[in-house]
C-alpha cells in the first residue's frame, strides 16, 4: 500500500513546497516516513488511540517543517 499511496503524498507535499506552506529538503524522503514511518507508533496498543495519533500528528508537523 505505501508504495501505491506514497507517489501521491509526495506529489502533495511538492505542492504546499512550491507554495511556501512547508519546507523540507526531500519530499520523497517526507512522503516515504509520512506514510510508513507512522505504522509502529499506530499498531502500538499500549497507548489510547488518541495519544498514538497525537504523537503521529507531531511527528509529521515536525517533519513538515
Amino acid at each position: 500500500m505505501a508504495r501505491k499511496v506514497s507517489p501521491y503524498v509526495e506529489k502533495y507535499l511538492k505542492a504546499l513546497q512550491d507554495r511556501g506552506e512547508i519546507h523540507v529538503s526531500d519530499p520523497s524522503a517526507a512522503a516515504k516516513f509520512i506514510v510508513g514511518g507512522q505504522a509502529l507508533i499506530i499498531n502500538d496498543q499500549s497507548l489510547p488511540l488518541e495519544e498514538r495519533f497525537a504523537a503521529v500528528q507531531q511527528l509529521i508537523r515536525k517533519v513538515l517543517n
